[in-house]
Parts: structure tokens; C-alpha cells; sequence
């Protein structure tokens, strides 16, 4: 797990990128022209796609959403006075998703190493991503 702040991990490799500078992470996967930390934190996921460098990305962050049908990230799971609707996370987990400390996070649910579009770490058919963790 990395120990970088908030601020390292979201802006210095956007600061480095645009000096021409490439940082590579000991596991670094190219993603669509970028090398990227595949196990990276939202920070690291919303330097980039930020509507500029690469498509915005539909999220909610605490209370604030981007959009209509955002997903929370950096929440606990399951939620907190919801567990009768959500699968426990070992549940999830064998499901195929990943949760970082305990918390829903970019890579809950995508895997850059994956090689369809949208690199999900469970197939969206039948809506067996979403399976994974609601129950209804």
C-alpha cells in the first residue's frame, strides 16, 4: 500500500506528465497511453480523468455527486445501518470485488489489467458487478 498524501499521489504525476517526466510505479500498467499504478487510490484515478486529461469519471464524494448515476467512493462497506441490503464484503469479495481498507474504491470495481473497455473486475451481464455488493 502506498504511504503518499493525497497531494503527492493526485498531483505530482500530473505535475511530472506535464514536464515531460514519466513515473513509473513498480507495477505500473499502461492505460490508455498513461502509466498507471493499477492498485492507485480515486485520487490518483481523478488526476486524470477529470473531463481535460481523460474523460470525467461519474463519482460522489461524500455528499457530493457528479453527476445523477454516480457511484460513492471512499465510503465504508457495507453502509453503515444498510447491511440487510448489501452482501457482506467477503461476500463481494469472492465476487470478485476489491475494497481498500475496509472502503468502496475506484479499484472495487475496475481492474486495469482487464482488457475490456471499462476494465471491470466482474462482468456487468446481467448485472453481475452490481450483484456482487446490493441485493436487489
Amino acid at each position: 500500500m502506498s504511504h503518499r498524501t493525497w497531494l503527492e499521489t493526485a498531483l505530482f504525476p500530473v505535475f511530472f506528465w506535464s514536464l515531460g517526466v514519466v513515473i513509473a510505479y513498480a507495477d505500473s500498467v499502461e492505460h490508455h497511453g498513461f502509466l498507471v499504478n493499477p492498485e492507485g487510490t480515486y485520487a490518483e484515478c481523478l488526476s486524470c480523468h477529470d473531463g481535460i486529461l481523460a474523460p470525467q469519471v461519474s463519482t460522489c464524494l461524500g455528499t457530493i455527486c457528479t453527476f445523477q448515476d454516480s457511484h460513492p467512493i471512499d465510503r465504508y462497506y457495507p453502509p453503515p445501518n444498510r447491511m440487510r441490503e448489501f452482501a457482506p464484503a467477503a461476500t463481494a469479495e469472492m465476487a470478485g470485488i476489491k475494497f481498500i481498507d475496509r472502503k468502496i474504491d475506484c479499484i472495487s470495481c475496475h481492474n486495469l489489467t482487464a482488457t475490456d473497455h471499462y476494465h471491470l473486475r466482474v462482468s456487468d451481464w446481467r448485472s453481475k458487478l452490481c450483484l456482487a455488493c446490493h441485493l436487489k
